[in-house]
């Protein structure tokens, strides 16, 4: 079965204005190649400058390694957002604890 998609809006950071984007009610491989290719550097460089504490506190950014830990576990669901044909955000929750309202104007 294919992920779906929702039309959303988000705050564009660096404008403060509202963006069209897409909510997907599944990460795929390639919202993870985009946030590793994205983010990956700049968290590398992030957690080799933090003392070790801090590094381990910093690891679970690794996204891939979340998802490989969660896939096929019934009672968790994986969330991603594109907007501008980049991932914006992931997420991964318990469906015990999530819930959706879509309103459509």
């Amino acid at each position: 079965m294919s992920p779906s998609q929702w039309p959303v809006w988000i705050v564009d950071g660096s404008s403060g204005e509202a963006a069209p984007a897409t909510l997907w009610d599944e990460a795929t491989e390639n919202h993870i190649r985009d946030t590793e290719a994205r983010w990956g550097p700049w968290m590398r460089d992030l957690i080799a400058s933090h003392l070790p504490p801090l590094r381990e506190e910093s690891r679970h950014w690794d996204w891939r390694r979340k998802m490989e830990y969660y896939r096929g576990q019934l009672g968790v669901r994986s969330f991603a957002i594109e907007c501008g044909g980049e991932t914006q955000g992931l997420m991964i929750g318990p469906l015990d604890r999530c819930s959706f309202v879509l309103q459509y104007d």
